[in-house]
């Protein structure tokens, strides 16, 4: 059997200002924008907001929306933004709703837990408890359908 002869790797050759592992990517060739591109965000182009409305608050009407922004987790200016457009915020983490999220989670962990020793040691076992914690996460389910 005749094994066939490696061929000599071959010179580079002047590349006249391209790469040569990747010929598309041209110096000279780059366009101002290629340069100048600093990453980042791109512009918003049209709909960025370029128009302003003033609106002078007295000290305790400042505060009071400074208060009802901040219990929205939103800035004053995209909560008065929002307000003027829909007529109301409806606040999503106010401390109430995040103690009654964590009781959920909470309450879904256990269900895991449950399925799993249901299918560890049978079902008959498990049933008890089961029912415990359905009639707790009903209960916080029915808050919030008022």
């Amino acid at each position: 059997m005749v094994l066939p002869t490696a061929k000599p790797l071959r010179k580079r050759k002047s590349c006249g200002g391209q790469d040569p592992l990747n010929p598309r990517k041209n110096s000279q060739a780059m366009t101002e924008k290629e340069e100048k591109n600093k990453g980042g965000r791109p512009a918003l182009g049209s709909a960025k907001r370029d128009r302003v409305i003033s609106a002078y608050y007295d000290p305790g009407e400042y505060e009071a929306v400074s208060r009802k922004a901040e219990a929205a987790s939103m800035a004053r200016s995209e909560y008065v933004r929002t307000v003027s457009l829909k007529g109301y915020v409806r606040a999503i983490d106010t401390p109430e709703a995040q103690d009654e999220k964590r009781k959920l989670i909470g309450l879904s962990n256990n269900i895991n837990q449950l399925a799993r020793l249901a299918h560890q040691q049978g079902m008959k076992q498990v049933v008890s408890r089961l029912d415990a914690v359905l009639d707790e996460m009903d209960g916080i389910l029915k808050k919030y359908k008022r």
